[in-house]
């Protein structure tokens, strides 16, 4: 969902927005439908590895210019709790709170790992196709 957009002058439609925001990305990297997701589950159980909770969380800050430590998606949290964490960046970014920071340490080794594994599947994938397998 490329340049997602939430309302800002309503909290409660700004949550349920988010709310359905996270469970599209989440559902698209697990690949199944959105409606097979419950908002209230935690997502430390729905089977996402570490490579797609990344990629998710560089989507995330790509569409709403905000985003969550990918920590959080191994923790017992639930899509509802996320999109209020969510609703919370975006007011302190509207509030002018936001931390414009440079990134951590951690985060851009966490950016170095993902694409380091990306560049080994893409040479796993050619090694296999070399050999005659797909």
């Amino acid at each position: 969902m490329a340049n997602a957009t939430v309302p800002s002058n309503d909290p409660l439609a700004e949550r349920k927005s988010l709310e359905t925001y996270l469970r599209q990305q989440i559902a698209a990297a697990l690949g199944i439908s959105a409606t097979r997701l419950d908002l209230g589950q935690p997502v430390n159980g729905l089977g996402l590895d570490s490579l797609m909770i990344y990629s998710m969380k560089r989507q995330i800050r790509a569409d709403l210019g905000v985003g969550l430590p990918a920590v959080r998606f191994f923790e017992k949290v639930t899509i509802r709790e996320l999109a209020s964490e969510l609703s919370a960046e975006l007011g302190n970014v509207r509030d002018g709170q936001r931390n414009d920071a440079p990134k951590t340490s951690q985060e851009k080794d966490d950016t170095k790992t993902v694409d380091r594994q990306r560049e080994r599947m893409k040479l796993l994938r050619g090694y296999w196709r070399g050999v005659g397998m797909r």
